[in-house]
């Protein structure tokens, strides 16, 4: 009759949890109510008394709730002088219970009796089982329901026992990065990062609990961070460079490159061609297939050709389009060191994208950008190249042709002088390139402010090229990166030595080879 009677009082309180979360409490207080039963506490010889009867008496002198559960005190026995040590309700506990065994101070009123992994305390009371003939059947069977009926809310406790972390999950740029998991290692508990980059994760109270939190992100790589006994954990992640390497720009936006059809090659700033180059077009020389770069004359103002898989016209332009940050200008009109990538459309895609300007192909070149939160930082380049003739044609020297001059041949006049023309309109150029920038910004907004000295000299004299290319460009989001305002202004400006409106004429070299050596 007991029994029925327990039960019934146990499904009354279950189905009041359910309405409301305060009954929680008093079941469990009545879980740790001693059964009723006309037998004394249970004490086995050597004077010791249960752990549970122990965590009782404790109880009622203090006045204070302590749950637990029944399995975690089975066996368990402590004499009565660690019962009687200590002042304090937590002096008590400490010395009442085992090594495995800890107590969490849930409320002021409430303690929670929950299982620890540290190492043997010295001197701990070693566990001794109890007979069966000693431990009364009604007794046992009490506890056993108590621990089943009782055992999702004794979990709710020990979950509010639980403390939490939270914090804010940032990309490498600074903006927020929303559907981020943050997983424990190790459990399947996890949670994720809400619109504005948030997250709150409940983890183990334990200080002896290693707790890692595993953040992962598609296009990211994941980071495990150390808990420990902070409660805000603030991280940046960083970008999978791998995946993002198969990411392609295809004029209309991005793909993966194993999803392209067409022909589109794209060339990073860390695979340009090094050293000295004369516009944006030799930074990719020998990179692309398909893509022919020349340089027809040796003009410093001239820029390269570039033809894509061959002259597709005769008489009609085959230069291709092309594209700085989505604006059509020149392979001259942009700085070679301010160039962060080019994408070259090879193929017909390439005209259903622009039309017919781009017929002949498409470059899209991409400048320097600044990214997220960034320090104040000033970079300076420079270098110098000069230039030689390497190999010259063989003409006679002026003795030899005084000599023939000698011998009558039609066309040959001695005019008495000893002149190298072609000497004469030759020099030893030194070219020099120098280039300074000023970058940075913080989360919404940031700069890039650059200028760029090119003064480039060629073998034939007159034919200095200086240009200097200045550029601003300053970005700002707002609304959470939902309005983001871009302003760029870049320019260049060239200063050459004219002849007959031209910038450079090729006939120099040609007269200073043909000219008569001993005139002047």
């Amino acid at each position: 009759m007991t029994k029925l009677l327990h039960v019934k009082v146990l499904v009354t309180l279950m189905v009041g949890c359910l309405l409301d979360g305060a009954p929680i409490k008093a079941q469990l207080m009545a879980q740790n109510r001693p059964p009723k039963s006309s037998s004394a506490p249970a004490i086995i010889p050597g004077s010791r008394i249960a752990l549970r009867d122990a965590l009782m008496q404790v109880k009622r002198q203090y006045k204070v709730d302590i749950l637990f559960e029944e399995k975690l005190l089975e066996g368990l026995f402590v004499s009565p002088a660690q019962v009687q040590a200590g002042q304090t309700i937590e002096n008590k506990l400490n010395n009442i219970l085992p090594s495995g065994l800890r107590y969490k101070k849930v409320s002021k009123q409430t303690y929670l009796i929950l299982t620890t992994v540290e190492e043997s305390k010295p001197g701990a009371q070693q566990i001794e089982p109890i007979a069966p003939e000693e431990t009364p059947p009604a007794t046992q069977q009490t506890f056993t329901m108590a621990l089943q009926g009782n055992h999702s809310l004794l979990e709710m406790a020990r979950r509010a026992a639980d403390r939490t972390v939270s914090g804010v999950v940032k990309g490498d740029g600074g903006e927020l990065l929303p559907g981020v998991s943050v997983l424990i290692k190790g459990t399947t508990r996890g949670s994720t990062t809400g619109v504005d980059g948030k997250y709150s994760i409940a983890v183990s109270d334990d200080p002896k609990a290693e707790i890692t939190l595993v953040f992962s992100y598609v296009g990211y790589q994941n980071q495990e961070v150390a808990v420990g006994n902070r409660s805000t954990i603030d991280i940046s992640l960083a970008p999978d460079l791998k995946s993002l390497e198969e990411v392609v720009v295809v004029g209309y936006g991005t793909q993966k490159r194993e999803q392209i059809t067409s022909a589109v090659a794209s060339v990073k700033s860390e695979d340009f061609v090094k050293g000295p180059v004369q516009d944006a077009a030799q930074l990719i020389r020998g990179k692309v297939a398909g893509l022919s770069v020349i340089t027809p004359s040796g003009d410093p103002t001239a820029i390269a050709q570039i033809t894509l898989r061959g002259n597709a016209t005769i008489n009609a332009s085959s230069d291709p389009l092309i594209l700085i940050d989505g604006v059509p200008g020149g392979l001259n009109t942009v700085a070679p060191e301010d160039i962060e990538s080019i994408d070259v459309l090879k193929d017909g895609s390439a005209a259903a994208i622009y039309g017919t300007r781009g017929t002949n192909g498409v470059i899209l070149i991409t400048t320097r950008k600044v990214k997220g939160e960034t320090p104040p930082t000033l970079e300076v380049n420079s270098y110098f190249t000069t230039q030689r003739l390497t190999r010259k044609l063989d003409f006679m020297d002026v003795n030899q042709y005084r000599a023939l001059a000698a011998q009558g041949k039609p066309g040959a006049i001695d005019y008495g002088q000893s002149t190298d023309w072609l000497s004469q309109v030759t020099q030893k150029p030194l070219s020099q390139v120098h280039n300074i920038s000023l970058r940075g910004g913080s989360r919404t907004t940031n700069y890039i402010v650059s200028m760029e000295y090119r003064r480039l000299n060629g073998i034939m004299k007159k034919s200095d090229n200086t240009t200097v290319f200045p550029r601003i460009e300053v970005n700002h989001s707002m609304f959470n990166g939902l309005l983001k305002i871009n302003a760029n202004l870049s320019g260049y400006q060239q200063k050459y030595f004219s002849v007959d409106g031209g910038s450079y004429s090729g006939l120099v070299y040609r007269n200073a080879l043909t000219f008569n050596p001993p005139s002047h």
